[in-house]
């Protein structure tokens, strides 16, 4: 049975730290994510903290093996969002992005490589199938 990342979504009604967790309430739903969630706004791929998060915003909350990863946006669009399995041999995500990245691509979490599980940030897309990309930036799970 192949493992793949989970992502659940919404709008942040509110989100605070509590003491062995970060609290994320939605409209309907509390969240309890771990106090390693890394924070990262899809749009600019700047990694954010706690503080940084306000009510309103929208998210993605992406998950695999223990790790968390919240994604937050102004609007309810992730464009450019890809996860999935990485494919050294061709630079892919899963089916889904052939992916050129480079040294101005930022970096988060672990070493990237063959059969990592990712999530790619990309401001601008092609509309080859699959679409190609350079990502600003890269989240490698462990």
């Amino acid at each position: 049975m192949v493992k793949k990342i989970k992502v659940r979504e919404g709008k942040i009604h509110s989100i605070t730290l509590q003491k062995d967790y970060i609290l994320l309430k939605t409209k309907d739903t509390l969240y309890h994510l771990p106090l390693t969630t890394e924070i990262i706004h899809s749009a600019t791929g700047q990694a954010l903290t706690l503080k940084d998060v306000t009510s309103e915003l929208y998210f993605q909350n992406y998950f695999y093996n223990g790790q968390h990863v919240l994604v937050v946006n102004e609007q309810d669009a992730f464009f450019g969002v890809m996860c999935g399995e990485y494919h050294a041999e061709k630079s892919m995500i899963d089916d889904q992005l052939m992916m050129r990245h480079n040294e101005t691509t930022r970096r988060y979490g672990a070493k990237l490589a063959d059969k990592s599980k990712v999530i790619a940030f990309c401001k601008i897309l092609t509309r080859s199938i699959p679409p190609q990309g350079t990502p600003i930036a890269l989240f490698v799970f462990s």
